[in-house]
């Protein structure tokens, strides 16, 4: 165990090393090109530290079941290491096998065969608090948790770059330099003021129950997502998509069921005070698509709702038209790469949970009723499009499908052993960096528990 903290700690020089980045001059005594674009970068998303990660070395020690050593930031901006211990979380369904990548104008599609899962759950050893990373030979993203420091966030500095206005030669300048930022959640750029979304009130009653249950997903996106995600960047639209519900997984298992010791891979019996025991509902990846030409592409996020509904409902092959008949789990996500008119998210009615049925779903306006959900992925308008804000805007547009209404922003919820409170995850107003990943009591235990265990197959 030594050996491996020391050897990781050899990586985290440059950590110490940016930690000081006024200190790290180019040739003329000021800051380097690297430097620059860092600075301007945290002008638009808060006070980050970049980092240089050795990714194969840590994807090895995961994949050998190693304690790792990951880089935290404390609320005040210092960067420290924090030995992890991560357990693969599979998310995917036994026949998930490819990604599929859709063609609208040549109506045709191919497959991108899948590299092994590559998503963990674990904890901050020793017992400090809960930690969820997707990770593989190129890149390293997630968040741990850690009293009383709060939520610190790792992700890769390439889409950051390449989704916002830095030249080429910039992003090369930074990426010679590290390969990552890590955050505190409460040093993140509050959204803008305009609503997330605007979905009515409405949603299911009932009596707390906790069962082990199984929540099938199918992940689609538009031809902007996968150019704001290509196949060739470290993190790709399937990774990225993985990535996500990795973190909703874990939502839905650690930080929502009060304790749970059966699942060691989330470490859920470690005092972890976020949950309720409402629930246990292990996320499942049926599908992962995206368009990389035609497909649904309105700016507007109620019209790009509607047609996603339509598109992602195919037969199998699953391009380019009708039967819709495909992408009937209980929820299908659409993830885009534009910057959507109106918010940044939207779902198809609140408790639409497993409902497909052709006029509630091509229904518009406050009729429609399905289990359909869409969420920007990328800078633009409103949206900062980090991490942070992607997690927090994919649970609250499920957690309206899963039959949670808008709640006033001043309905608080506590975490980190009630040490931190501050916004619940359907507040009606943009999120902030005090936004906690967590549903209300009541949402939790007499809304969503109840209409999952209504709705969901129970875990084999």
């Amino acid at each position: 165990m030594r050996e491996i903290v020391l050897r990781h700690l050899s990586l985290f020089a440059s950590f110490i090393l940016a930690a000081g980045i006024l200190g790290c001059g180019g040739d003329d005594g000021g800051p380097s090109e690297a430097d620059q674009v860092i600075a301007e970068l945290a002008d638009s998303i808060g006070q980050i530290q970049p980092v240089q990660l050795d990714t194969a070395s840590i994807a090895g020690d995961v994949r050998a079941g190693r304690t790792v050593g990951l880089p935290f930031v404390k609320v005040d901006n210092q960067l420290v290491e924090q030995n992890v211990s991560l357990t693969l979380r599979n998310l995917r369904d036994a026949s998930l096998t490819v990604a599929d990548v859709k063609d609208g104008v040549t109506d045709s599609f191919e497959t991108l065969l899948l590299p092994p899962p590559a998503t963990y759950q674990g904890f901050v050893e020793p017992g400090r608090g809960p930690a969820v990373f997707t990770i593989n030979d190129r890149v390293v993203e997630g968040n741990m948790l850690i009293a009383p420091e709060g939520w610190s966030l790792i992700e890769p500095l390439e889409p950051l770059l390449r989704q916002r206005n830095f030249t080429e030669g910039q992003r090369q300048a930074a990426l010679a330099k590290y390969n990552h930022v890590v955050y505190n959640a409460l040093n993140a750029i509050r959204t803008g003021s305009e609503p997330v979304d605007d979905n009515p009130g409405g949603g299911n009653s009932g009596s707390p129950q906790e069962s082990a249950l199984v929540f099938p997903v199918v992940a689609d996106g538009d031809a902007a997502l996968y150019a704001a995600y290509p196949r060739a960047s470290v993190m790709p639209f399937w990774l990225k998509q993985e990535a996500l519900f990795n973190v909703v997984d874990w939502l839905f298992n650690c930080v929502e069921p009060g304790s749970n010791p059966g699942n060691a891979y989330t470490r859920c019996d470690n005092g972890f005070d976020g949950g309720h025991d409402g629930f246990q509902a292990s996320i499942s990846i049926e599908r992962l698509e995206v368009w990389k030409a035609g497909g649904p592409s309105s700016p507007s996020r109620e019209a790009l709702l509607h047609d996603s509904i339509l598109a992602t409902h195919q037969a199998s092959p699953p391009c380019c038209g009708p039967p819709h008949t495909a992408g009937r789990a209980p929820l299908v996500n659409f993830f885009s790469g534009k910057t959507l008119a109106g918010g940044s998210g939207e779902a198809a009615g609140v408790g639409g949970l497993d409902v497909y049925d052709e006029e509630t779903c091509q229904a518009t306006g406050t009729s429609q009723l399905c289990h359909h959900s869409i969420t920007q992925v990328v800078v633009g308008g409103e949206f900062p499009g980090t991490t942070f804000y992607q997690q927090l805007l994919l649970a609250h547009e499920i957690g309206h499908v899963a039959g949670a209404a808008e709640q006033p922003n001043f309905l608080s919820v506590c975490w980190l052993f009630e040490q931190q409170c501050g916004p619940n995850l359907m507040g009606s107003y943009a999120f902030g960096g005090n936004s906690k990943y967590l549903f209300t009591d009541s949402d939790a235990m007499f809304v969503i528990g109840p209409l999952l265990s209504e709705r969901l197959p129970e875990a084999p």
